[in-house]
């Protein structure tokens, strides 16, 4: 057997047999010189005359059929071709011709292979070989090659023509040029494929809905979004029965009155999945409506918005705190400016008090912000007020480090800048020989903070004649801020600052889930 064809179909009314009056001519005229024969022939003679007469009719039948095959099969637009019961094709059109560039062979037959797409050829010769073998019709969907070099795709089918033993004698066969199918085919294809890479990059679901089933498609991505099985028939029944009863008024009133153009949909709720989560979604879409505005069908976009509802209640919790904040910034900067320049006080000398000040506060906001404004530690705010006076031996400072909040520790760290400025400009370390201690613990039974600043070797200290910004800032304004009492006693052996409060009051409030 020879698979050398173009594997074409040709339609059945192309190979219907002719009718005796469909004979051309010719056969009419040997007909008619037949029957002017002798009548007293001889019985033999007449009956060679009457053999050679049907063949002769015969014959000019089957080329009269063959001749009208031939110009019905270059009058079709597609490839057009017959093969013997083997499978050798022996016939192509002219289309084939003109489109291939290939001409038959001298012994009558086609080489088609050279023409059919190499990655098309091994599927294309498996389908044909089946069709011969079993006698079934053929189909085949490959790539052909123009003269030119071009490829184009095409449709073969051809349908056999079987004798009265059944065995195969001759197939018929087309091949129908669908190029322009296929690369629509391939263009959707790709779109579909963009759409859901867009879909899957945004984490969105589609869904669709069809009046006429009252069912729900899901993709993945939804059913995900719903906590729905793959298994699970959905239906608008089984996610209203998902949506929170707090948010049914709302997505009803939306679909029932969609937009202005009674098109779109867009509604926001909250779902408590089959597993008992909750979720708060967004839904988007289109629907459509008859004439009696009565719902047909409609599809869209759901998302997943709860990460989304949590961000933006931060946002607005970051925004009430960034507000609050600098109203107690803006509050105790007007406090520092007000009693810096308090009073007949030289103008420059209060100037550059109050650039210290505000550096102060400046430095424990900054060390607030790596924290995230969520706590800090009170080793690193001393630490940050005494700047290099941290690692000198002049300076003992002893307990287990903690955290304090936010508030409590802008108010602790201007109070220990007072402290250390007073230190540095009158106190211990005004001199080559003083010496500052800075102790602190937690009383666990009582839950008591304690803090002591204790000078010493220090110049001879004497009482202030009246209470300066730094005493006015530790005795009333920490004290009140913490809900303490912090006390100033100017010895002469050196100063000491006493503060004292609840400890609850410096730690930071438990974590959400902590005890």
């Amino acid at each position: 057997m020879r698979l050398d064809g173009a594997l074409i179909a040709l339609d059945a009314d192309a190979r219907a047999s002719l009718s005796r009056r469909d004979l051309s001519s010719e056969a009419v005229a040997i007909g008619e010189r037949l029957s002017e024969r002798s009548e007293g022939a001889a019985a033999n003679g007449a009956r060679a005359s009457d053999e050679s007469c049907h063949k002769a009719i015969g014959d000019a039948a089957l080329r009269e059929s063959e001749s009208r095959f031939r110009h019905l099969a270059d009058a079709m637009p597609q490839l057009v071709w017959t093969a013997l019961g083997d499978g050798t094709v022996d016939y192509y059109n002219c289309r084939f011709q003109e489109y291939s560039g290939i001409d038959q062979l001298p012994d009558g037959s086609f080489i088609w292979a050279p023409v059919v797409h190499p990655d098309d050829l091994e599927k294309t010769v498996a389908a044909w070989s089946t069709a011969v073998t079993t006698g079934e019709e053929y189909f085949c969907e490959h790539r052909v090659q123009r003269g030119d070099g071009s490829w184009r795709w095409h449709v073969s089918r051809a349908v056999p023509q079987k004798g009265e033993d059944g065995a195969v004698v001759r197939w018929f066969g087309t091949a129908t040029d669908i190029h322009p199918v296929k690369m629509a085919e391939d263009e959707l294809r790709q779109e579909q494929e963009q759409l859901r890479i867009a879909l899957d990059v945004a984490k969105l679901g589609n869904w669709s809905w069809d009046q006429r089933s009252r069912l729900l498609q899901l993709s993945p991505r939804s059913r995900e979004i719903f906590g729905l099985s793959p298994s699970c028939v959905a239906s608008w029944a089984t996610q209203r029965s998902l949506i929170l009863p707090e948010d049914l008024a709302t997505v009803s009133q939306a679909i029932a009155d969609p937009s202005a153009e009674g098109r779109e949909l867009r509604f926001e709720c909250r779902i408590r999945r089959p597993s008992g989560s909750q979720a708060r979604i967004s839904v988007r879409g289109l629907l459509q409506r008859d004439q009696s505005d009565q719902l047909v069908e409609g599809s869209g976009i759901v998302r997943d918005i709860t990460e989304d509802a949590q961000v933006e209640a931060q946002r607005s919790l970051l925004l009430h705190e960034l507000n609050h904040r600098v109203k107690n910034t803006l509050a105790v900067v007007q406090g520092i400016s007000s009693q810096t320049f308090r009073g007949n006080v030289d103008t420059e000398t209060a100037r550059r008090e109050f650039e210290r000040r505000i550096a102060a506060l400046s430095r424990a906001h900054d060390l607030l912000t790596a924290s995230n404004w969520n706590a800090t530690n009170l080793s690193e705010i001393i630490a940050d007020q005494i700047g290099v006076y941290h690692t000198s031996d002049r300076l003992d400072i002893d307990g287990r480090d903690m955290k304090i909040r936010p508030k409590i520790a802008v108010s602790l760290a201007l109070a220990l800048h007072e402290l250390f400025t007073n230190a540095t400009k009158y106190g211990a370390l005004s001199n080559e020989t003083g010496r500052v201690s800075v102790r602190w613990s937690v009383d666990q039974e009582k839950r008591t903070f304690v803090l002591i600043w204790q000078e010493s070797r220090g110049p001879v200290v004497a009482p202030p004649s009246k209470r300066g910004f730094g005493s006015r800032l530790i005795e009333r304004a920490l004290a009140g801020e913490l809900g303490g009492r912090a006390e100033m006693e100017f010895r002469e052996d050196g100063l000491r600052c006493t503060i004292a409060a609840p400890a609850s009051a410096l730690a930071p409030p438990p974590l959400e889930g902590e005890g």
